[in-house]
């Protein structure tokens, strides 16, 4: 029931969910943070972006392609027991986009060794992070806050880390490769839902891209940081 809630979040949301319960990377406790992620970051900043949207995001459907830009707001929530977590919104200016699209959100969770989707840790009653029937990540993470407790670890949670890492997780594939300058992470699903992220040293997430099904929908956007 987790896995089904979590695929329908997704879909409203536009974020791939992952299953919470499966193989754990147990981490070294640590406030540093990954060299993939944006230099000094405890603060809020904007990044303009700018991308391309296609299929059923735009308003208009006699439209193939079209361009977008924006800004990318990212915040800074606070430190865990281990590594600190980040909102990051992609909102979207350009008027061509349909409005249930126009922000895309992506929590996150950074420790020295990995950046992590943030997701509850295993066996968590996500009823109590529901607010108005959707889940509050937010709430959830005051709560991990004030109980010194930790998010989710699993491997399908991981964005970036700091060696090749492959997995499957049902119809879902995803390779992650690292080097000493970009970590690059790619998920696919057999359907042809798919989400890409860059991360390149020192200078945070530089490229993101979701789409749905054959090419049926979706965006992405370069950020410029």
């Amino acid at each position: 029931m987790l896995r089904l809630f979590l695929s329908i979040i997704y879909f409203l949301e536009l974020t791939f969910g992952r299953n919470p319960i499966g193989n754990k990377i147990q981490l070294s406790e640590s406030d540093h943070e990954s060299n993939y992620y944006f230099e000094n970051i405890d603060n809020n900043r904007t990044y303009p972006f700018t991308g391309l949207a296609w299929g059923e995001v735009l308003k208009n459907k006699n439209l193939i392609k079209a361009p977008i830009k924006g800004n990318l707001e990212l915040k800074f929530w606070g430190a865990l027991t281990e590594g600190k977590v980040y909102d990051l919104k992609f909102i979207t200016k350009s008027l061509t986009i349909a409005k249930s699209y126009r922000e895309q959100e992506l929590v996150i969770w950074v420790t020295k060794q990995f950046i992590y989707e943030f997701q509850p840790p295993e066996n968590f009653d996500i009823n109590k992070m529901l607010t108005h029937g959707t889940f509050d990540k937010l709430a959830l993470f005051k709560f991990l806050a004030l109980n010194k407790i930790s998010p989710s670890k699993d491997k399908t949670f991981i964005l970036c880390s700091s060696k090749n890492t492959n997995y499957q997780d049902g119809p879902w594939e995803t390779q992650i490769i690292s080097n000493n300058v970009t970590c690059s992470y790619m998920s696919t699903h057999n359907s042809g839902h798919y989400r890409e992220i860059l991360w390149k040293k020192g200078k945070g997430l530089t490229q993101y891209s979701f789409g749905f099904g054959a090419g049926n929908a979706g965006m992405s956007f370069t950020v410029k940081n």
